[in-house]
């Protein structure tokens, strides 16, 4: 029976580190280990990983260097690169997202933590990936349909529109149709509700604007459709399993003042 859990790459050239967490990571993911950033990079092209685990101070190319290596490679350059480092002053963690880190953990480290910050990475690009393949089955049968093309123009509008709080009949009243079939394509196309769907784009948007840290979450809240920022905050953790605030914290190892 194949194995289906999800895939993590480990590079660090410490053992004990290395050991560690083949210890407590090997009952939720498939691990490669690899102990230089030249290796690891050949086997994040071959093993294509869910996440990679990366120490800073390693021989060769640091952590820095390796995961320039990874961002600048189509192959690798979208997954998610999380840094391990005993070297985690405020300096390091924004050099780190700097080259495209996507999260810091300081050694020494606790299971907790990395499985916890380990998890939120990979629950992420799995259930996009989902997304994405149901998007793109639909997209392929879309041109020779007319459910496709109501589809396609449906999702155009709901992006266009993902700051706005809009009803099932508005939204079918835009697109010319009922909301019976609207429902109805949604349903066959991606095994979603149009609420499910747009629920989705708008957390995908937040997390990308916490990520990017330009906006407070109070304008983070209103750009994805939320005027109450306590409603954006619990929508927030039912998806990502930690509060805005908490998650962008997660990203940039400093406190912030903002109340998410």
């Amino acid at each position: 029976m194949p194995d289906t859990k999800p895939r993590v790459l480990i590079i660090d050239d410490e053992p004990d580190s290395v050991g560690l967490l083949l210890e407590f990571l090997a009952q939720h993911y498939t691990l490669m280990v690899s102990l230089d950033g030249e290796d690891g990079f050949r086997k994040a092209k071959l093993g294509s990983p869910d996440a990679i685990l990366l120490d800073l101070a390693m021989p060769k190319l640091d952590g820095f260097e390796t995961c320039r290596l990874l961002k600048a490679d189509p192959a690798t350059a979208t997954i998610p690169v999380i840094f391990l480092s005993a070297h985690a002053a405020q300096t390091e963690r924004l050099e780190g997202f700097a080259v495209g880190a996507v999260d810091f953990i300081a050694k020494p480290f606790t299971d907790k933590e990395v499985l916890a910050r380990l998890g939120v990475h990979v629950n992420t690009v799995m259930r996009m990936r989902k997304l994405e393949l149901r998007l793109a089955s639909s997209e392929t049968k879309s041109a020779v349909d007319s459910h496709g093309l109501l589809f396609e123009h449906a999702c155009k509008f709901l992006r266009d529109h993902i700051g706005q709080v809009l009803e099932l009949e508005e939204i079918a009243d835009a697109l010319k149709t009922s909301e019976r079939q609207l429902t109805a394509v949604f349903r066959q196309r991606i095994g979603m509700s149009v609420y499910d769907f747009c629920l989705e784009l708008r957390m995908e948007a937040a997390r990308q604007h916490l990520e990017q840290g330009e906006f407070q979450v109070q304008r983070i809240a209103m750009l994805v459709g939320y005027s109450n920022a306590g409603d954006f905050t619990r929508a927030f953790r039912r998806r990502f399993g930690m509060t805005p605030r908490a998650f962008r914290q997660s990203q940039s190892g400093a406190a912030t003042s903002e109340d998410g």
